[in-house]
């Protein structure tokens, strides 16, 4: 496999892979509680006559984040891309976002590379750079969260943003992982850009540089 093989492999299946549709603007409306048969009291009163509402949970400083709290999830998500462990992101994904079909094909891909070795890892090694590296020192701050729904802000390490989406269900929080999630930064984009190299066999030395003609 030539250089220029593993060149057009690798850059066509990134744009394969950068491009799932984008998140709709808005959140996912929270679904709408079925009526409940539970004859529990309701809540107590605070002193300003209101029901207090249900104590949402939140990661305890110092522990291990866990799918439990909104802010576990996105925090587990970002650190599985930061690593290249694309597998465990996609898990970490809702089933239905368009997000995850992409994170397994790259896994799939990445597998299918590996197994043939020799010159195939280089694309291993580029693909996984390009999909790793934007995610490391990433950070996640839950702008908004209301019932099962949350929104959070990843500001990475090029101090490019990503807004996502994320969602309860069953208890579990997962990442809505869109073309917003899986681009890459604006700074990595430049990076990529073929350069002009100069010509590999100049017919013309650089200017001062021509040797002096013997006399006759």
């Amino acid at each position: 496999m030539s250089k220029l093989t593993i060149a057009l492999t690798a850059a066509l299946a990134l744009a394969s892979l950068t491009g799932c549709k984008k998140e709709p603007e808005s959140a996912p409306a929270p679904a709408k509680p079925a009526k409940s048969t539970d004859t529990t009291p309701a809540q107590p009163a605070d002193k300003k006559g209101e029901t207090a509402k249900p104590e949402t949970k939140t990661e305890t400083k110092g522990a291990e984040p866990t799918q439990e709290t909104a802010e576990g999830a996105a925090k587990l998500f970002a650190a599985a891309m930061a690593s290249g462990d694309f597998m465990r992101a996609s898990e970490l994904t809702d089933p239905t976002c368009e997000g995850r079909g992409k994170l397994e094909e790259l896994v799939l891909l990445l597998d299918d590379a590996k197994k043939k070795g020799g010159e195939a890892e280089m694309v291993v090694g580029f693909l996984t750079a390009t999909f790793s590296k934007p995610w490391q020192g990433a950070k996640a701050a839950i702008s908004a969260q209301e019932g099962r729904n949350a929104r959070c802000r990843y500001t990475l390490a090029s101090n490019d943003t990503r807004d996502v989406t994320l969602q309860n269900t069953d208890g579990k929080w997962y990442v809505f992982a869109t073309e917003e999630v899986m681009a890459v930064s604006k700074t990595q984009a430049e990076q990529m850009a073929p350069d002009k190299a100069p010509p590999a066999n100049p017919t013309t030395p650089p200017a001062g540089t021509q040797p002096e003609q013997p006399q006759k």
